[in-house]
């Protein structure tokens, strides 16, 4: 079945922020892990915390916007307030620079807003 454009269009832009986005929490998870970069808590814990509440949302987020899944605006809801959520409270714990929270800030509401945009404005030509 054929896709509306502007509903790929969307899916796209999705995929490659959260794609993208993902990428970077395994990076910095894999560099927390073997305490390449400095956090003030136990470096293990942390990179654990990035996978779970980062990483895997994310990839599984892009994963279901590439291939144009007909739960992806839900995913995508969830994956943006999970890491605004996160941005929040945890990354002070983390003690990483302001750029960093500035970054994924920008990252999470771009896939807040993706998913909102899906849910209310390409909602009708979703198939049933």
């Amino acid at each position: 079945m054929r896709m509306h454009p502007a509903r790929s269009i969307w899916h796209v832009l999705l995929a490659n922020s959260a794609a993208a986005t993902g990428l970077s929490a395994w990076v910095v998870a894999a560099a927390v892990a073997a305490q390449v970069i400095e956090v003030d808590v136990p470096s293990l814990p942390a990179a654990i915390d990035i996978v779970v509440v980062l990483a895997a949302p994310l990839t599984v987020t892009a994963r279901m916007a590439s291939t144009e899944n007909r739960h992806t605006a839900l995913a995508a809801l969830l994956t943006g307030a999970l890491l605004l959520v996160w941005v929040g409270t945890e990354l002070p714990l983390l003690g990483c620079p302001g750029w960093v929270r500035a970054a994924l800030t920008i990252a999470g509401a771009a896939i807040l807003a993706t998913g909102l945009i899906l849910t209310v404005f390409v909602r009708d030509r979703l198939p049933r």
